[in-house]
């Protein structure tokens, strides 16, 4: 028997409703169809990045470790190349470098890929979180960033402000644990 999951309910009522445009379509009323269709469309929210501009856009910040917070996985952090510069001075603090920047710029970008175990093989990708820095006062609940919890596909699962992942890295990422709520690593 199939268990009564949200994903087993919305196939069921797809084929209900292919079942009942069907009876439409054969009583003539094709127009009908065409707006249940339409009406079908996708409508979840469009990931932040893709895959394409993470291989093409992104370097490596963090290479593959183990983090005490994200379910103990193993992470690997990614950032658009400027954000990368800005990542290397004001949270690594890399020695020779100086940290002139108040926050991220508005269009500053982070994926972090999180792996079930410590080789962080591709095979072993088990979520993807993205981060976009948003224009000061735009999304105040997000402290301005736009956060994505995304499936090794890249498509949508969380869309806004995580409250667990906001407080987290409140907690975690600022003052001397961060800077602009990205976090120096463990």
């Amino acid at each position: 028997m199939i268990g009564r999951t949200p994903e087993n309910r919305a196939f069921a009522n797809l084929i209900r409703m292919i079942t009942q445009s069907l009876k439409v379509l054969r009583a003539g009323h094709g127009l009908v169809l065409l707006v249940i269709a339409i009406g079908c469309a996708d409508d979840s929210p469009v990931p932040t990045v893709d895959e394409a501009a993470v291989q093409s856009q992104f370097v490596e910040v963090v290479g593959c470790k183990h983090s005490h917070e994200h379910e103990l996985r193993h992470v690997q952090i990614l950032a658009d190349t400027e954000s990368a510069d800005v990542f290397e001075r004001c949270v690594l603090e890399v020695s020779g470098t100086t940290c002139i920047e108040t926050g991220f710029a508005p269009g500053a970008a982070f994926v972090k890929y999180e792996y079930e175990f410590a080789d962080c093989v591709p095979t072993d990708l088990v979520s993807i979180t993205s981060v976009r820095k948003l224009q000061d006062g735009e999304f105040p609940d997000g402290r301005d960033w736009h956060w994505q919890r995304l499936t090794p596909g890249f498509r949508v699962v969380e869309d806004g402000a995580p409250e667990r992942c906001v407080t987290c890295h409140l907690d975690h990422c600022s003052g001397t644990g961060g800077f602009d709520l990205r976090c120096v690593p463990d």
